[in-house]
């Protein structure tokens, strides 16, 4: 099984949105590509490179390691394959999945596996407010998958 390790290099002072990292979205990009990918993080973006220190080669299984709660939308839409949160993760984890495991060795923020339709949330820490709650102004939130909490 090949899997693709991004270290974060220092907590980020701002947040930032990490939706575009899912493992089919970075499949078949080499280090450089991915490196170069573009975030957005308090109205600016940043190279996913500067944030990271990228490992491996990308397959079904995507791992962030040291991870903080300023990472935001990790999983976002995430329709197969493995991401491994190293630590914890920020709001909106596995936001509209449909598919694949998220496992989370920390904490996560709000509305984690809001709008979920399937697929597997693992969480060892505390689940912020609103999990599986619909966004405001949404009239439904989680409506498949499985979400489990080992926390609070």
């Amino acid at each position: 099984m090949s899997a693709l390790r991004l270290t974060l290099r220092a907590a980020p002072a701002q947040r930032v949105d990490c939706a575009p990292l899912t493992p089919a979205a970075l499949g078949g990009k080499s280090a450089a590509e991915i490196g170069a990918l573009l975030l957005a993080s308090a109205g600016q973006v940043v190279r996913v490179d500067s944030l990271f220190a990228i490992e491996g080669t990308p397959g079904e299984t995507l791992v962030l390691a040291g991870a903080t709660a300023k990472l935001d939308g990790i999983g976002t839409a995430l329709t197969g394959g493995t991401i491994e949160v190293d630590g914890d993760a920020g709001d909106y984890l596995g936001r509209g999945m449909a598919a694949g495991t998220i496992r989370v060795s920390g904490s996560v923020g709000t509305f984690a596996g809001s709008g979920m339709t399937g697929g597997e949330l693992r969480v060892r820490g505390n689940a912020g407010d609103f999990l599986g709650a619909p966004l405001p102004g949404e009239h439904r939130g989680i409506r498949g998958g499985l979400v489990l909490v080992e926390g609070n």
